[in-house]
Order: C-alpha cells, then structure tokens, then sequence
C-alpha cells in the first residue's frame, strides 16, 4: 500500500501574499486585501492529501475535494522553501516546506522531482519592474512617428528653396533653415512630451507597472497592480523592431511595449537577440 503524505494550512492574508510573490514574482496589497476578504471563513481550511500520482485538495469546512494528477498538472516548481502547483497560468497552489515533517518531505520530493524537472522554457531575460512612464511612451512615440519627422524635414527644404527663388540670397537662405530647425526640435520636443502624457493619464494605473518574462517564443506580462498574467507570443505581434535605444513591440500600429537594452543584463541581451532574430 502506497504511502499518503497529509498536510493541513489556513489560507490567511500572509498565505495569500507568499503564494502571489512567488507564482508572479509581484504583489499587490490593494489587490490581495480584496482578494482575501472575498474569502469566506468555510474556505480557508485546507487539507492537501499527496500519494504517487496525484494531489487530492480538500476544503475541509465544506468537505469538497477535487483531485489533480501530477502528469496532468500544468507545471510544477520547486523554489527555495515550497512547491507551486500551476493548475493553469492563473490558478495555482503553495506548499510550504515548513507544511510537511521532515520525513514526508524527503518522500514528496522523491515524487515530485520526476515533475518539477521538467521546464516549461528558459527564461531568457526579466524585468522585474517595467513602468509605462513619459520616457517610454516618447522613445516609442519617436519611432512610430518617425514619418512626421520626415514631413517636417521635406516642408523645411521647400521653404529654403521658395526663399532662395524670392530673395537670391543665401544669408536669408540659411537664417531660414538655422530658425525653421530650432522651431522644429522645440515643437517635436513638445509635441512627444504631449503624446506622453496624454497616454500616461488615459492608461488606468493597474497597467502602468508590470513584471515581465521573456522566453523563446513569447513573453509573460505579469500586472503587478491587478495581479494578471498575459501571454503573447512574438509570433502575434503586428511587429517587433530593434531600434538605436532598445526593442519595440508593436502589438498594433500605435500600441506597444518598448524596452531600454540598459533595462537588460549583457548575457540577457545576447540571448534576446539570438531569440528575437526570426521575428524582426
């Protein structure tokens, strides 16, 4: 007869937060205060029953259970102190070492370590803290604009070239290009800034500041306000650029992630571009 490891836990606010730091890699206590007080009293006892192939969750209070074989189970991981359980992308169980006797817990690890050896894809790179600021939205705003750049600059030798015709005078004709081009940068510079803030205000705030993955074949963006994880894959994107300051991905014309190459690690870096080559 098979062994059968039981552990018991409440599922508290600080349960809450551990589980949510360490499935994402960001909290929100906005978000988990909400979260935890749509908790009922009935739910927050559990009991986790774990033999050779599957784990069996039990609500105690509400005495339900539902059952998960490991081989099913989306991924497992091992971290440092406890064992995630990702269901799916968006539901998730913690165990804690700490849950488990010292006995119990060489054996469970002998189970599972057939699983939680096996990857879901290499993290090439992370940014642990990506904002949507004003410098972003302007190094963005350069790139996907860039023909009203070209506009300007057709406009400023036309006008050289009508007042050539009119004055013959080539003082004239470079007082006017020296005033057109410094009205030119200060009205772009401004017209940018513009751009930036008007996006900034009518971005609702719980997608202002986001955790980010990078993988082979796609990235995970990871809201740290909402606490929700999207996946898309570079295949989905409208287009993916590597500019003078760092990557633009066009998920339509004018809606983006751009990304600072200063924002990465140097091996980082080598990797995305190994990984991003095929999609550029």
């Amino acid at each position: 007869m098979e062994d059968i490891i039981k552990i018991k836990y409440r599922l508290d606010f600080n349960r809450l937060k551990d589980t949510y730091l360490l499935a994402y890699g960001a909290t929100s206590e906005e978000y988990l205060h909400e979260l935890d007080r749509s908790i009922a009293d009935r739910m927050r006892n559990i009991e986790a029953e774990f033999d050779n192939e599957k784990v069996v969750i039990k609500t105690i209070d509400k005495n339900e259970k539902n059952t998960y074989m490991y081989k099913e189970i989306f991924n497992i991981k091992k971290e440092k102190d406890c064992y995630l359980f990702f269901i799916s992308k968006v539901q998730f169980f913690y165990f804690k070492f700490s849950d488990f006797s010292s006995e119990d817990l060489g054996k469970i690890d002998d189970i599972l370590k057939n699983f939680y050896e096996k990857t879901q894809g290499e993290v090439l790179a992370v940014l642990e803290n990506y904002e949507l600021n004003e410098k972003r939205v302007i190094a963005a705003s350069k790139i996907i604009y860039k023909s009203l750049n070209i506009v300007f600059l057709i406009l400023g030798i036309v006008l050289t070239l009508l007042h050539q015709l009119i004055y013959r005078s080539i003082w004239i004709s470079i007082l006017t290009i020296v005033l057109y081009t410094v009205f030119i940068l200060f009205f772009l510079k401004f017209y940018y800034k513009n751009i930036g803030k008007r996006i900034i205000k009518s971005t609702n705030k719980n997608f202002l500041y986001a955790r980010i993955l990078f993988y082979e074949d796609k990235i995970e963006v990871i809201a740290k306000r909402k606490m929700g994880l999207t996946e898309i894959y570079y295949n989905e994107f409208y287009k993916i650029k590597k500019t003078k300051k760092g990557y633009i991905f066009l998920i339509q014309k004018y809606s983006f992630y751009f990304f600072f190459y200063d924002e990465f690690k140097e091996n980082e870096l080598e990797k995305l571009n190994s990984a991003l080559s095929g999609y550029m």
